[in-house]
């Protein structure tokens, strides 16, 4: 029976673990078809949608056997859940993740900073038009930040030039949030200094 080594969601080896339990991880939801992995006359990782017996784990299931039918009684059980957050929880995984990706964090903060610093300058030194063309860069470039984050949170392998990967994909969309959101903190900056005067 094959054995293969994974690399999760935490940056960690696991394993030799067997087919059956890579094909419980991705039904949980622990790994995905970017996970990398090794088999055991593997040299190099490769993702596990490049192993042929992973293949039909990663299609998508039909809406009626994934989900079955809609009951409104699940959908009213989980609605009433009270919404749980655990915040030690959380700022341990924050740490942990910052303490095994310190090296890609550093890189993506700093050149996230540099990038930002020309358009800071400019909103400040052209009236009018420096700030629209920094709320119009905004948002691309944080959420490349974030997009390159959640990546390495999921175990592939970026780098911290991933930040730019907004001026690639989902420009538009990015480019309307970050003047949205600009538009936003304008919007409550004014309701808090409207009563002040």
């Amino acid at each position: 029976m094959a054995s293969y080594t994974i690399i999760g969601g935490d940056t960690k080896e696991y394993g030799p673990i067997w087919r059956e339990d890579v094909l419980k991880w991705i039904a949980e939801g622990r790994l995905n078809s970017q996970s990398l992995a090794k088999g055991e006359t593997d040299k190099a990782w490769r993702t596990l949608a490049s192993f042929p017996e992973f293949a039909d784990a990663f299609k998508p299931a039909s809406p009626t056997t994934s989900a079955g039918p809609y009951n409104p009684a699940s959908e009213a059980e989980v609605l009433a859940r009270e919404p749980e957050l655990k915040i030690g929880e959380c700022l341990a995984a924050g740490w942990s993740f910052l303490g095994a990706n310190a090296g890609f964090m550093f890189g993506a903060v700093l050149l996230t900073w540099l990038t930002n610093l020309p358009f800071a300058i400019i909103s400040v030194t052209v009236p009018l038009l420096g700030p629209l063309v920094m709320a119009c860069f905004y948002g691309i470039i944080f959420g490349g930040f974030y997009t390159a984050c959640l990546r390495r949170m999921r175990g592939d392998a970026v780098s911290p030039a991933e930040i730019y990967c907004g001026f690639k994909t989902a420009f538009a969309q990015l480019l309307l949030t970050g003047l949205v959101s600009i538009l936003l903190v304008q919007i409550s900056a004014c309701c808090l200094l409207l009563p002040a005067i």
